[in-house]
């Protein structure tokens, strides 16, 4: 039996579980990224899976044979998220986010669906965000602060500048642990 075949028998087996969680192909959360991870799998998609892993959870789970093991985990357990906690926020010089890491709790659900100790070897994902913020709707060199940022320029209206700004982040997420 070749690898993929025993990938496909163990996707196969995943649809008969019902996971409840948030979010499809939305890498933009936590529980976007965590949602996401979970329709990969289901779906097989590797490539998808491995795009929302990242560190530890990357080096463990970025094979077939450690989606196999978290495709067993995951046949075992029916999860719901439950907490998420913002751990670290990582600022520029301008005071916008770069970065951030969450602790996002993994609570296990029985058969009846009442909340229960999970039974997994994991009970929290560590998920780390990279984030980018831009400035629109203000004329190029007028009343405008501007720095260099490892991502290149940054700049954003100045004192006194009175025109309409829009300010939008995007976020990326990984899930870097699983503990």
């Amino acid at each position: 039996m070749s690898k993929n075949s025993r990938f496909v028998g163990l996707v196969v087996a995943l649809l008969g579980f019902t996971v409840v969680l948030s979010g499809c192909n939305d890498y933009s959360s936590p529980q976007g990224v965590i949602g996401a991870a979970v329709s990969s799998l289901k779906k097989e998609k590797v490539k998808a899976f491995k795009r929302t892993l990242r560190g530890d959870a990357l080096k463990q789970y970025g094979n077939l044979i450690g989606m196999a093991e978290l495709l067993k985990i995951l046949q075992e357990n029916e999860f719901s998220i439950g907490k998420v906690t913002l751990l670290e926020e990582r600022l520029n010089r301008i005071e916008d986010p770069v970065f951030r890491l969450f602790s996002v709790e993994l609570v296990s659900q029985s058969k009846d669906g009442s909340r229960q100790q999970a039974r997994a070897p994991f009970t929290t994902a560590t998920v780390e965000c990279d984030v980018n913020v831009t400035y629109t709707g203000f004329e190029s060199g007028i009343h405008q602060n501007c720095y260099m940022t490892p991502s290149g320029t940054v700049c954003v209206p100045g004192p006194g500048y009175s025109g309409a700004i829009q300010r939008r982040e995007m976020q990326r997420c990984y899930i870097t642990e699983l503990r």
